[in-house]
């Protein structure tokens, strides 16, 4: 009986193995070293929530605003916007060259309006990623929370699209948010700065390995700084998230907070630096802050064994802020 022979035209490589076909059912293992793709950090429905919510705010601040000057700084800030100027102390530049640009592109209405939409359209933005952080982290929750394990993804979609929509709109429409939306005023631009250090933060968070997006959030907390220097309080919040996400690195972080605690200290006593004898609520501040990065700092090398391994990512981190803050 001869032997059946070779079917011309194909050629096994040497050295390759039978390949065998899958199970049915199953999927085929992905070939070795090949990396698969990441899905986007924000879905369809996120994006959703971020732009209904943004157009709603946006509408009902446009319908609401100040037809003309109003009180407080409204008149100081819109002719330091319309010139290019310097407003009163911190001087917010950012603030300035982002309101002015609406004085150039509405040829319409008097400036004090112009500028008005400027921070009607920061609330609404910030109001918008707001709801578009709160949808995307409650599918976080969703899916790690063993109540919802049998949830259909369209109810899953619907629950994160409302959690979102109710986020956004108690923050656009909280008395505070909607009143310095409709007038001149620096406010809604310092919260919309830190929605986008939030975002990066979280983009940063959903892929560790890529640290653009730390040392962009890094980049827009500086600018955070020179828009109003109150938010510099969020900086313990950012370094415990990133802590939570990478010990090592957030031991590290706290490291160079507890050496600027240390030098405070050192220029303390000598009378170098007398700003924290002078008051006594910044000075509260200065030691609780001090000493829980100390404490957290501490607590994290003896969980990682180690210290100063992530040194390169915090310097750059720390020079992104310093950039950011520079514009001031």
């Amino acid at each position: 009986m001869s032997k059946a022979k070779p079917k011309p035209g194909r050629v096994e490589p040497a050295g390759s193995a039978a390949r065998t076909p899958a199970a049915p059912g199953t999927a085929a293992a992905p070939p070795a070293g090949r990396v698969e793709p990441v899905a986007p950090l924000f879905r369809r429905v996120d994006w959703i929530t971020f732009g209904a919510t943004t157009l709603l705010t946006l509408v009902v601040y446009l319908f609401t605003l100040a037809p003309d000057l109003t009180l407080e700084d409204c008149g100081e800030l819109a002719v330091a916007s319309y010139y290019l100027g310097v407003p009163h102390a911190p001087g917010y530049p950012i603030w300035t060259v982002y309101s002015w640009l609406f004085t150039v592109l509405l040829p319409f209405s008097n400036v004090a309006w112009r500028v008005a939409v400027s921070s009607a359209v920061a609330a609404a933005l910030a109001s918008g990623m707001l709801g578009l952080i709160t949808a995307r982290f409650s599918s976080m929750l969703v899916e790690r929370l063993d109540l919802f394990k049998g949830l259909e993804k369209r109810w899953e979609e619907a629950l994160c699209l409302v959690c979102g929509t109710v986020a956004a709109l108690l923050i656009g429409f909280n008395g505070f948010m909607w009143s310095q939306a409709v007038i001149v005023e620096v406010y809604t631009l310092s919260v919309l700065s830190l929605m986008g250090v939030l975002v990066c933060l979280l983009h940063w968070m959903y892929r560790p390995g890529q640290h653009r997006y730390l040392y962009l959030a890094a980049f827009l907390f500086g600018i955070c700084f020179n828009n109003h220097q109150t938010l510099i309080v969020a900086a313990m919040g950012l370094q415990v998230a990133i802590a939570m996400a990478d010990e090592k690195l957030g031991r590290d972080a706290l490291a160079v907070n507890a050496l600027f605690y240390l030098g405070g200290l050192i220029l303390s006593s000598k009378g170098i630096l007398t700003t924290f004898q002078q008051n006594l609520p910044l000075a509260v501040i200065f030691h609780s802050v001090g000493l829980a990065s100390v404490a957290g700092c501490a607590w994290l090398i003896l969980r990682t064994r180690g210290l100063g391994s992530e040194w390169k990512v915090v310097t750059i981190t720390l020079v992104a802020w310093v950039v950011g803050a520079s514009f001031y």
